[in-house]
């Protein structure tokens, strides 16, 4: 199980890092190009046009006194493999699907299977 730095569990079911007493949530959206992770991430940001990412894009959130910053890593294949540096570090893992891209809904599941087979989740 991943802990904290002060050796408390970190759980992962809803906003650990609150629960932990925490005050920081890194959050890591991860997912296959064209999944939706830039638009989520803007999502609050009426208007603006998303272009595929190359690397990352990180935005930090305050909601009362906790602040979440949420790193939307690239979804291509040769980006794929530095999905794991960012994993070791992170509070929640949100993995996003294009359920209307039928078409690529197996290579968006080999993707999951394997950040799964990671040690810090």
């Amino acid at each position: 199980m991943k802990r904290t730095s002060d050796g408390e569990p970190v759980h992962r079911v809803g906003m650990s890092c609150v629960q932990c007493g925490r005050h920081h949530c890194r959050v890591i959206l991860l997912g296959i190009d064209g999944a939706g992770k830039t638009t989520f991430l803007y999502s609050e940001k009426k208007g603006l046009k998303t272009i595929a990412t190359i690397g990352f894009n990180v935005e930090t959130m305050q909601q009362g006194d906790v602040s979440v910053t949420m790193w939307d890593v690239g979804g291509t294949a040769r980006i794929r493999p530095l999905w794991q540096h960012y994993l070791d570090t992170s509070d929640v893992v949100v993995y996003m699907v294009d359920a209307a891209d039928r078409a690529r809904a197996a290579e968006a599941e080999a993707a999951l299977h394997a950040i799964l087979q990671h040690h810090a989740l």
